[in-house]
């Protein structure tokens, strides 16, 4: 469906730049270019290319879409599976979570458990949750349009713009969610950081900011995608369980001895699993059930009934401890757009 020069590449990085435009050298913590728009200019560029080179798109969606809340509903028990697989035919009334996984560093550990407990506590609503894994493209799917098996590029642009939303941890991986439906919402999700040591680790600060975005929330910037971020707590590291933050140890080294915690102590001896950009993680039900029925349930589509005030909004990321980077809300004139409340 695409050929190699047709193909657009987006390299990320801990500076996104956009040469020749309002973006140029838009750092993660600079907050002077707020009106860059260059990355809805991207996305609406790639988007209508990509649609205009391939006439049957929108019916392998509708295919794929089905593909998706089939295979989700399977894991339902067989008495309420055969209901809801009669009506998922209907796909356009259903909504897709992707939980984005990765297959090397930062994997989400409990991912089936999540899967599982979205598919049986959401489908009345007509919600499910897919694991979205580009590792695992191509699936065999074959276009409806061309009677051909999509090679994993053309999969991969299928496959987001057939989810509503994109929950992930930080990462490069989060980055097709520029390809979503306008209206669908991303979670990025922060690693833990303690916050009583005596330094600052590496990567705490820049990876997961609440007062500017961060490298990955600038894809979403003045967008129509709407972006928010929850940061996990010490439940959701799988390592050195049973140590206490409380309980400080001498520990040796070259230059005399340094006090530390257990834990500290513990962490920093497994730094190869500890560190951010490699460490595995959990993540708890109640994050995801916050999710849905803070920002996903009520937001099925972007006609202006369901866009929320953006007050209403803003209270409630708020009261549930998430940070709002890119929001598409309704103002109190009724007039729409993205808004960006970041914490002070």
């Amino acid at each position: 469906m695409t050929s190699k020069e047709n193909i657009t590449t987006l390299r990320p990085a801990t500076v996104i730049f956009a040469s020749n435009t309002s973006c140029s050298g838009m750092f993660p913590m600079d907050l002077t270019k707020l009106n860059c728009t260059v990355w809805q200019d991207c996305r609406m560029f790639l988007i209508q290319t990509y649609e205009h080179n391939n006439p049957t798109l929108n019916d392998d969606i509708e295919t794929y879409r089905l593909k998706l809340i089939n295979t989700a509903l399977q894991s339902l028990p067989s008495n309420l599976s055969h209901t809801f697989l009669r009506e998922s035919a209907e796909q356009a009334q259903w909504r897709i979570i992707g939980l984005s996984q990765r297959s090397d560093y930062r994997q989400w550990l409990n991912i089936n458990e999540i899967l599982a407990y979205c598919n049986t506590q959401f489908y009345e609503k007509r919600i499910v949750c897919v694991e979205v894994d580009v590792a695992n493209l191509p699936t065999n799917f074959t276009s409806v349009g061309i009677n051909q098996q999509l090679s994993e590029v053309d999969e991969q642009f299928v496959l987001y713009r057939s989810i509503n939303a994109l929950i992930g941890i930080h990462g490069s991986q989060l980055t097709q969610g520029v390809l979503m439906p306008t209206g669908s919402i991303t979670m990025e999700l922060f690693q833990w950081f303690p916050k009583n040591w005596n330094y600052t680790l590496w990567g705490d600060g820049w990876t997961n900011s609440k007062t500017s975005p961060t490298p990955m929330g600038i894809l979403w910037h003045n967008t129509d995608i709407n972006e928010v971020s929850f940061s996990l707590e010490r439940d959701s590291v799988p390592l050195c369980q049973n140590m206490s933050d409380n309980i400080f140890v001498n520990v040796p080294m070259n230059d005399g001895i340094y006090n530390a915690s257990e834990l500290q102590y513990c962490l920093e001896t497994n730094d190869n699993l500890w560190r951010w950009d490699r460490r595995n993680f959990n993540v708890r039900l109640d994050i995801i059930d916050t999710f849905v029925d803070v920002f996903f349930y009520h937001r099925f589509n972007t006609s202006a009934s369901v866009i929320p005030f953006c007050d209403d909004l803003r209270q409630r990321g708020e009261r549930n401890d998430f940070v709002l980077y890119n929001v598409v809300c309704k103002d109190g004139d009724g007039s729409i757009s993205p808004h960006h409340y970041y914490l002070q």
